[in-house]
């Protein structure tokens, strides 16, 4: 007979049963009683554009495509068929959008091509698609100026929401256009949609030709995208300014004024000290050379030179001697060197009064330079130094 369980047993079994059975009907309990939650990350991928169909060919334009050009490429045919060599180009260039009463308006430029090639030539006379938002109006400027709400291209091309051309109709485009070989074109074009619009796709892409030469299907056709490529707004504008102004400033100021202060000071008092100390060395050395060299060098120099020799004396004395001889005889009875008429010995002119001469000018005392006085004081210090290391030696 089996022995019956304790209280305190049976109490842990029946634990350990209610935890496994817990385990098994809700899994997150065994993971500490956290519960795993799945988190999905949707992550949006914006790839190249491919080449498109003609049926299907399209781009699109948001905010983020500001300045991007997209390049249409088209074919051509003629009766429905196709013509080899018959080509063009739209380059379209995204300007924005503007909301104006509560519609959006998105501006375009368009750059138009005929790259017509191998014996084929025509001319573009035409633009045409439909809007992926609704077209409420549309305007245009320059190589095409008008635009056609809901026409129709020739050639079984079938109906689209906007065309532009210079012509009254999508049908025809009068002699506007561009031609094989003409270059290129470029005119302005917006469209009015309907509501708030933040994005927006062009589809069903189409051109006008007319003109055509070079194949016996006929003269008029049409073409439909057949590839679009995009192109990013060119970033080269920001890199020029910064390069040349940091250059040239840093360079200049450095290099002058090191080089000439430290080398005039110490040239000059080396020199005179062997030769005039023993004359006055103990009577001003002591007083001047402390108080004046620092303040006045730089500035007095170039001031007592010009005062000092001054030109004025010289030019007095030749002129007051010459004023009197003309104290002599009249004038009439004698001729300029002071003989008389048929005298044949000419008088001796007497001898003029010596001039007294004159009292000296007084030079004016040239004051010694403050440089000069500093030197002058250094060698009288170095004088008086050197004499009494010699009668000390002499004690000795």
């Amino acid at each position: 007979m089996s022995k019956p369980l304790s209280p305190n047993k049976l109490l842990i079994y029946s634990g350990i049963l209610s935890l496994s059975l817990l385990s098994i009907a809700n899994p997150a309990f065994a993971n500490n009683g956290r519960s795993q939650s799945t988190t999905t990350t949707t992550t949006t991928v914006v790839g190249p554009t491919q080449t498109a169909t003609p049926a299907t060919s399209s781009f699109t334009v948001g905010l983020a495509d500001l300045g991007k050009i997209f390049r249409v490429n088209f074919d051509g045919n003629v009766g429905t068929q196709a013509v080899a060599g018959l080509s063009s180009f739209v380059d379209f260039t995204f300007k924005g959008f503007e909301t104006v009463a509560g519609n959006t308006i998105a501006k375009f430029q368009a750059v138009l091509d005929d790259t017509s090639s191998g014996g084929i030539t025509s001319r573009v006379t035409g633009l045409g698609f439909n809007t992926s938002s609704t077209l409420l109006s549309s305007s245009a400027s320059g190589l095409f100026d008008k635009a056609h709400l809901n026409g129709a291209f020739p050639n079984q091309f079938g109906n689209v929401n906007v065309c532009f051309n210079a012509g009254n109709t999508c049908q025809g485009g009068g002699n506007g256009g561009i031609a094989t070989a003409g270059g290129t074109g470029t005119f302005d074009f917006s469209l009015t949609l309907a509501g708030a619009v933040n994005s927006l796709t062009l589809n069903n892409l189409g051109v006008r030709y007319q003109s055509i030469a070079g194949t016996s299907l006929g003269s008029s056709g049409t073409g439909r995208a057949t590839s679009v490529t995009v192109t990013n707004p060119p970033t080269t504008p920001p890199t020029n300014p910064p390069t040349t102004p940091p250059t040239t400033p840093p360079t200049t100021p450095p290099t002058t004024p090191p080089t000439t202060p430290p080398t005039t000071p110490p040239t000059t008092p080396p020199t005179t000290p062997p030769t005039t100390p023993p004359t006055t060395p103990p009577t001003t050395p002591p007083t001047t050379p402390p108080t004046t060299p620092p303040t006045t060098p730089p500035t007095t120099p170039p001031t007592t030179p010009p005062t000092t020799p001054p030109v004025t004396p010289p030019v007095t004395p030749p002129v007051t001697p010459p004023v009197t001889p003309p104290v002599t005889p009249p004038i009439f009875d004698t001729p300029i060197d002071g003989t008389k008429p048929n005298d044949p010995t000419p008088p001796v002119t007497p001898p003029a009064p010596p001039t007294p001469p004159k009292p000296p000018t007084p030079k004016p005392t040239k004051v010694p330079e403050p440089g000069t006085i500093a030197a002058l004081a250094l060698v009288s210090a170095i004088a008086v130094r050197y004499r009494k290391q010699r009668d000390t030696e002499a004690e000795i």
